[in-house]
């Protein structure tokens, strides 16, 4: 049997399975989380080329899916903060690590290593 929409053949399989490519995208790349979620900008590629090199390499090895606009400001405080490139980005891992740990327990349990370096 041909499907024109790929997922089409497991739809049925789970309701709450997307039909279209793009909730696959949505649910997919969020996972997860406590974190406010926030609406997306009107040209995130664009807003995403005017930050500073640095920071754009920053952002692509970032853990989270961060919005330009949102990694923009916490860079801006940071480097008004330190007066250095280079420890404003420390700051932003130092920043994104928190993050990541508020939701640790939560989502992954205990023995997530964050979690046991938390507890000590």
């Amino acid at each position: 049997m041909l499907y024109h929409n790929k997922l089409a053949p497991f739809a049925g399989a789970n309701p709450k399975f997307p039909t279209e490519a793009g909730d696959l995208m949505k649910r997919s790349n969020r996972g997860t989380t406590s974190l406010k979620s926030k609406g997306s900008s009107r040209n995130p590629m664009r807003e995403f080329d005017r930050l500073p090199p640095p920071l754009r390499s920053w952002v692509a090895g970032a853990t989270l899916p961060w919005r330009a606009r949102s990694v923009q400001k916490a860079y801006d405080k940071a480097l008004a903060r330190t007066g250095d490139p280079a420890r404003a980005l420390r700051e932003l891992d130092r920043l994104q690590m928190a993050l990541v740990s508020k939701d640790a327990e939560r989502i992954w349990g205990q023995t997530h290593p964050e979690v046991r370096a938390r507890r000590g």
